[in-house]
């Protein structure tokens, strides 16, 4: 449980810096907020298949 909080976490912190990027060129705010949903999501899903496979 807490390996995939953790993950989760990091997919969030990257997702945000994705977003801080597309914010910087005149998105708004609104796109750190949701590249850090979005980060969180899909590292929440794909990392543990990813992890399966190795």
């Amino acid at each position: 449980m807490l390996k995939r909080l953790l993950v989760a976490l990091v997919g969030m912190a990257m997702g945000g810096l994705a977003g801080l990027g597309v914010a910087l060129m005149g998105a708004g705010n609104l796109a750190i907020i949701l590249g850090a949903a979005l980060g969180g999501l899909v590292f929440s899903i794909a990392a543990p298949r990813m992890g399966r496979a190795a």
